[in-house]
C-alpha cells in the first residue's frame, strides 16, 4: 500500500516497516507533522512514531529558544511567551524514550510465570501468561512493569488456591485489598478510581473498573494500573 499524498509517498510499498519508521522519525526531526506521519506509517501497517518522546519534546523546545523573534518576547516579560517556554519545559519533563521507541507486542513481553503456576497445568498455564501478555500489550506497559503486574498475579493466585472456599476469608482479603489502595489514594479516592478506569478503559479497549480489580486481584495490581493511568493523563495534558 503506498502514501500516493502522504508524507511517505516517496518510499516504495514495499519499504520494511524499520525503514520506514525512521525515514518517518527523520521528516518529524525536521519539523514534519507527526500526526500525518504516524497516519501514513499506520496505513502501512507500520507500528506509529513515539508521539511523546524526550527527543521530540526537546527539539520543540530548542526550536524555540532559537527563534530570536521568542527570545526577545520572553526577556522583556511577555506572559504569553513565558507560558508557552514553562509548557515545553513541563512536555519535555514529562516525555520519555526515544521517537521510534514503539509498543511491544504481546508475543514480545517475557513474564516467565509458567513454571510458578503450580494450579495450573503446562497448556493452561501458557495460556494464562499469553492472556496476561495481552493485557499488557492492550495498556502498552513497559517490560518493567508487565514482569511486576505478572508477579502479583502469580501471588494472587497463590493467595486465593491457599484460601480454598472459604467464602469469608476470601472476602477479608478482598475488603483488606480495597482498604490498603484506598489508604494510598487518599481523599476522593472513589472519583480517582473511577476517572483512572475511563482512562485504562479507553486506552485498552477494554472495560476496566478499578473498584472491582482491586477486589479481586489485589491492591499491588491495582496500584500498577493506576500509575499507568496517571501517566498516560500527565501526557494527555
Amino acid at each position: 500500500m503506498s502514501d500516493e499524498f502522504g508524507p511517505l509517498a516517496d518510499l516504495p510499498a514495499d519499504t520494511p516497516e524499520d525503514n520506514a519508521r525512521e525515514y518517518g522519525a527523520a521528516l518529524a526531526r525536521n519539523g514534519g507533522d507527526l500526526n500525518a506521519i504516524n497516519s501514513a506509517l499506520t496505513k502501512r501497517n507500520a507500528a506509529p512514531l513515539n508521539a511523546n518522546s524526550a527527543e521530540l519534546a526537546e527539539l520543540a523546545r530548542d526550536r524555540l529558544l532559537r527563534d530570536e523573534a521568542f527570545v526577545k518576547r520572553y526577556h522583556d516579560g511577555d506572559p504569553a511567551a513565558i507560558d508557552q517556554l514553562d509548557a515545553a519545559d513541563m512536555k519535555v519533563a514529562r516525555a520519555n524514550g526515544k521517537l521510534t521507541d514503539r509498543p511491544l507486542r504481546a508475543d514480545e513481553y517475557r513474564l516467565h510465570i509458567g513454571p510458578q503456576l503450580e494450579t495450573y497445568d503446562e497448556e493452561g498455564a501458557l495460556e494464562y501468561e499469553s492472556e496476561l501478555a495481552k493485557f499488557c500489550a492492550d495498556l502498552n506497559l513497559d517490560q518493567v512493569s508487565a514482569k511486576a503486574l505478572a508477579q502479583d498475579h502469580v501471588a494472587v493466585v497463590d493467595k486465593l488456591e491457599r484460601l480454598g472456599d472459604d467464602e469469608t476469608a476470601i472476602e477479608d482479603w478482598s475488603r483488606q485489598q480495597d482498604a490498603d489502595f484506598r489508604a494510598v489514594l487518599g481523599a476522593d479516592a472513589d472519583a480517582k478510581m473511577k476517572e483512572a478506569s475511563a482512562i485504562l478503559s479507553r486506552v485498552s479497549g477494554r472495560s476496566l473498573n478499578l473498584a472491582d480489580i482491586v477486589r479481586s486481584n489485589g491492591a499491588e495490581i491495582a496500584l500498577t494500573l493506576y500509575q499507568k493511568a496517571e501517566a498516560l493523563q500527565l501526557r494527555k495534558r
